[in-house]
């Protein structure tokens, strides 16, 4: 997933206190998390894909795959 590391700056800055100094290895370890999120959902879309028979990936594709991560993140 690209999120550059400038985005990342004002996002997580945005929700913090003003001053908090953020480590510099900080922004990798986002990027890495991101780009595993990113991999997940591909493979979700794939799969969803596939169980449906359709000739193309569609929004309701994501929406399923998507639904499916964040309902396994709070089992």
């Amino acid at each position: 997933m690209i999120i550059s590391i400038r985005m990342m700056k004002k996002e997580l800055k945005k929700r913090i206190k003003e001053g908090t100094y953020i480590s510099a290895d900080t922004y990798p370890r986002m990027e890495k998390y991101m780009n595993f999120q990113l991999t997940k959902l591909v493979k979700g879309i794939q799969e969803e894909f596939k169980l449906s028979g359709d000739r193309k990936i569609t929004q309701v594709h994501v929406d399923r795959a998507v639904f499916k991560l964040v309902t396994e993140e709070l089992e």
